[in-house]
């Protein structure tokens, strides 16, 4: 019995008083991550500034005396206008840059989602493992009560070989209830909540309804990658401030200048004059530069082409790692539920040795099963997330059978 005192401790580890925990809040609940604050003020800064480029370039006053003791004589007022297509170029640069943001802010809400979708899977995969184990070590406890009751009838060797199963099963629940209390700790770092984690309470999507899913779906077209969006959307603010800077190089149009001469002789209107100038963009001598930052566009754009290469292979290759996973998960199942449907065995010692091995191998194939689980919910996940589907609005639970949707804050809200 001293066994069974023992499993008891172990279950008790992680039976502290929480309260209710569903995927739901989980996945919407507030987001503080550090980046995501970051990103929050850039947001403020561009909703409160503008990146609108002045009519005038420069307005300038002149005062000339040639005789100091007759005073000013001569003023002039000079205004420079902006080249307009200057204007224009820092508008759509405005534009440009708050799509990019837009995208990029997209794009680290989806990198946090995806990374509390892992975190759930790994818990419900923990605890059914650990359901699992619990189940093993009560059976290689009935057995060691089987031989304590018949010392007679049991071998020393069988004996030891069930009392170290026992112990390795003991030792690995502890293992997980370590785990699971690391994973429920960094859930709290953003979700506080009460209760303990039951997934008994709740649903999680079937591997029936993931195999719908990849049979109903083509492979997604990699131009809806967010990371693509982004590297792309870069490309085109790079773009549009070469333009702004090619445009500035010709701000100065030239210029209006009114004046007015003091001459006692002449009325107030002859004293009027006016000047008007314009620039011969002829010379531009930061052409060198300009060029420079063109070649520097044209790699950056090779290199997103290899890039749309590369996530296109990677997606190919994980709808094909999806159906290999799926195919490995119908070959256990089948196998294990040709163990499950095995009649009884019974606890006497001619069959006990038969029994064990059963069910050792009925335990190795659940565990395998339920790995097999979080791998094809992991992937699932990471190939809903691959254009951007996490973080889309409305937002739904795509590991609740139901779809279920939820309601998201973030730290500018």
């Amino acid at each position: 019995m001293k066994n069974h005192f023992i499993i008891v401790i172990i279950l008790s580890l992680s039976s502290n008083v929480y309260g209710q925990f569903t995927m739901e809040a989980y996945l919407g609940n507030s987001i503080s991550d550090t980046e995501l604050n970051y990103l929050n003020s850039i947001k403020g800064y561009l909703k409160e500034n503008n990146f609108k480029s002045p009519i005038l370039r420069e307005v300038e006053f002149r005062a000339r005396v040639q005789n100091f003791g007759n005073g000013f004589e001569d003023y002039r007022l000079r205004f420079s206008p902006l080249n307009p297509l200057e204007r224009r170029a820092n508008k759509v640069y405005k534009e440009a840059l708050s799509d990019q943001f837009n995208i990029e802010y997209q794009l680290k809400v989806e990198e946090i989602l995806l990374n509390r979708y892992s975190i759930i899977i790994e818990h419900h995969l923990l605890s059914s493992r650990k359901k699992t184990l619990v189940a093993s070590a009560e059976v290689y406890q009935s057995i060691m009560d089987i031989y304590q009751d018949q010392p007679d009838n049991a071998s020393l060797k069988d004996f030891i070989a069930t009392d170290k199963a026992l112990l390795e099963v003991i030792l690995n629940l502890e293992s997980i209830n370590n785990k699971l209390k690391t994973i429920e700790h960094t859930i709290k770092l953003t979700y506080p909540y009460s209760g303990v984690i039951n997934w008994e309470t709740q649903q999680v999507v079937s591997v029936e309804g993931i195999k719908e899913w990849f049979h109903s779906n083509l492979i997604e077209n990699p131009n809806n990658n967010l990371y693509l969006k982004n590297e792309k959307q870069k490309g085109i603010v790079a773009d549009t401030e070469l333009k702004v800077e090619k445009q500035s190089d010709f701000r100065n149009l030239g210029f209006i200048q009114a004046e007015y001469r003091e001459d006692v002789n002449n009325s107030f209107f002859n004293n009027l004059g006016m000047q008007l100038a314009f620039s011969l963009p002829i010379v531009n001598p930061d052409k060198p530069d300009l060029e420079r930052d063109r070649l520097e566009l044209l790699e950056n754009s090779k290199k997103l082409e290899h890039e749309q290469v590369e996530l296109e292979t990677y997606l190919e290759e994980s709808y094909i790692n999806l159906d290999h996973l799926l195919k490995q998960y119908e070959i256990v199942s089948n196998k294990l539920s040709d163990y499950e449907n095995q009649s009884v065995y019974s606890f006497n010692r001619d069959a006990l040795d038969t029994y064990k091995e059963i069910h050792d191998f009925k335990t190795d194939l659940s565990l395998l099963k339920q790995n097999l689980v979080a791998d094809i919910l992991n992937s699932y996940i990471s190939l809903l997330s691959f254009n951007g589907q996490l973080s889309a609005p409305p937002y739904i639970n795509y590991l609740s059978p139901f779809n279920n949707g939820f309601e998201m804050t973030t730290g500018d809200q």
